[in-house]
């Protein structure tokens, strides 16, 4: 990963509603939303386990309230273990890059 000032992304993160956890004044992850898209959904690793993803990923859901979609890669079992267990469905896999490595991406989505 790139620093997220450096990510070719960061302009659509910009126009993202945004939550951000935050446990003792220190910033544990934060996830954004747009239009559908529920994206940006990091969690710092010292706080993996701590149910702060699910946290976030359903404050996410709550704000787009309806159908959503999200992109993960097929190695991050982690993630995708967590969206699918909030009612998320693969639809769609795809060759991409990831800050110029190659990598296979999957879209997921909500039915409702």
């Amino acid at each position: 990963f790139v620093p997220i000032e450096n990510d070719p992304e960061v302009e659509h993160l910009r126009l993202c509603q945004k939550l951000v956890a935050v446990l003792d004044d220190k910033i544990t992850g934060f996830v954004g939303v747009h239009e559908g898209y529920l994206g940006w959904l990091y969690v710092h690793p010292e706080y993996y386990g701590h149910g702060i993803g699910r946290r976030l990923l359903r404050g996410g859901l709550d704000l787009i309230d309806g159908k959503a979609w999200t992109i993960a890669l097929v190695g991050n079992t982690r993630a995708l273990k967590l969206y699918q267990s909030e009612g998320f469905q693969e639809v769609h896999r795809y060759k991409s890059n990831n800050a110029g490595y190659s990598c296979t991406c999957v879209r997921l989505e909500t039915t409702a």
